[in-house]
């Protein structure tokens, strides 16, 4: 199961709930779903999913069973979960944040190894995968003019670095000599 969000309020009074944190990836969730309701997979209620509708902040839901908001209330900041085969990707976003992990980044370029996925933000104006390179962390934006290929088999993402983008490394703390000098 995919982690959906946090229910994080209710919405009107007839128990419908508002998810916020929804991947990118999420474009829907098939009506009919089986929902997972808790502050784990493992450890939520099993809930049917009457109906989705996505925003720019989240989702809303209304889910079989949770029909006043008092209901509704007893599920905030309780995390939803869903099988994958009833989610519907948005083809734009087509990863999950933990999708990518350890996936292998190069530059096509020079063929050369850069580093390992170790982490992905989701970011209003693109998704970013966070690199670990030998110098620091290094963050890459998910966007065409970056992102060349991603070989799902061998989890290898291939990427045409745009002018600056190593300068970007954190971790990469080389001081200058010259400022290092006490001076009398």
């Amino acid at each position: 199961m995919k982690y959906i969000g946090t229910i994080v309020n209710t919405k009107g009074t007839s128990g419908s709930i508002f998810v916020g944190e929804v991947p990118s990836a999420v474009e829907k969730i098939r009506k009919g779903a089986t929902l997972k309701i808790g502050f784990s997979e493992n450890f939520g209620k099993t809930f049917t999913l009457k109906h989705w509708k996505k925003n720019s902040k989240g989702a809303i839901l209304d889910i079989e069973g949770i029909n006043s908001k008092e209901l509704a209330s007893t599920l905030k900041e309780q995390g939803v979960f869903c099988s994958q085969e009833d989610i519907i990707r948005d083809t734009r976003k087509p990863y999950f944040d933990d999708e990518l992990l350890d996936f292998i980044v190069v530059n096509v370029d020079d063929e050369t190894e850069i580093g390992k996925v170790i982490d992905y933000w989701q970011l209003p104006a693109n998704d970013v995968i966070l690199v670990q390179t030998e110098k620091g962390e290094l963050p890459i934006p998910m966007i065409e003019d970056v992102i060349d290929f991603i070989d799902e088999e061998s989890m290898v993402i291939g990427i045409i670095p745009m002018d600056g983008l190593f300068d970007l490394v954190n971790g990469n703390d080389e001081k200058d000599d010259e400022d290092d000098e006490i001076q009398d």
